[in-house]
């Protein structure tokens, strides 16, 4: 999970010659797109707040550790554009729409931040949410999208 979610993982997934990268999208207490895999920052930035709970420049003022090596500085949580601008024509994104902020104005939004870009051939929309994948793929029938599903195995004892 090193440099997971940030523009430093986006480039080093693209220096090791990676087809995909996979981000999760939340939306800030004042409308912005930032990238964080939890429901709030406290495993990344030891911050117990959600995106959903902070303006964009307070989540902008966290740093997101290095996990994996803790020598490494902390960098920045990216917005949702900072990190279409480190992948376009360089890796494909899965955007997970995350969250208790994933609805269709992110869909809207994000879809916008694309098209802007031209990338609508290098992004997928994934999402837990089926009702929110279906919306993608009826409203925005050019981009991909992916429904993921979690399964239950029974363990026999």
């Amino acid at each position: 999970h090193s440099n997971e979610n940030t523009v430093k993982g986006i480039e080093a997934a693209v220096e090791r010659n990676a087809a995909v990268a996979e981000t999760d999208v939340q939306r800030t207490a004042d409308g912005h797109y930032v990238i964080n895999h939890d429901d709030d920052f406290s495993r990344c930035c030891g911050v117990d707040k959600k995106p959903s709970e902070m303006t964009l420049s307070e989540v902008k003022k966290l740093k997101v550790r290095d996990n994996v090596n803790p020598f490494n500085p902390p960098t920045e949580v990216p917005t949702m554009e900072e990190i279409l601008d480190a992948a376009n024509g360089r890796i494909e994104l899965y955007i997970e729409l995350k969250g208790e902020t994933a609805d269709p104005q992110m869909v809207d939004d994000v879809y916008r931040m694309i098209r802007e870009r031209d990338m609508q051939d290098q992004t997928t929309f994934i999402s837990l949410n089926y009702d929110l994948v279906d919306y993608a793929e009826r409203t925005y029938p050019d981009v991909q999208t992916g429904y993921l599903c979690r399964t239950m195995r029974a363990i026999k004892k």
